[in-house]
């Protein structure tokens, strides 16, 4: 099985449908998973604040928290 995820992500100059396909489906879920982690954050940022912010010295830590990554 390892061969075959190979192929598809190998990258080359002529156009692969499968290789296309496979990139595409991993960014979707990529991002799909960096929305559902960003949205924990968005729903309640001092309490978010408090349990990571703090935890690591940052200084205002709601401020902190509100900054893009």
């Amino acid at each position: 099985m390892p061969a075959a995820l190979t192929a598809l992500f190998k990258p080359n100059t002529q156009a692969n449908l499968g290789s296309q396909t496979a990139w595409a489906l991993l960014r979707v879920v990529v991002g799909a998973m960096m929305i559902h982690n960003g949205l924990d954050k968005l729903s309640d940022i001092p309490s978010f604040a408090q349990a990571y912010v703090e935890v690591i010295g940052l200084p205002f830590p709601i401020f902190s928290a509100m900054l893009p990554p």
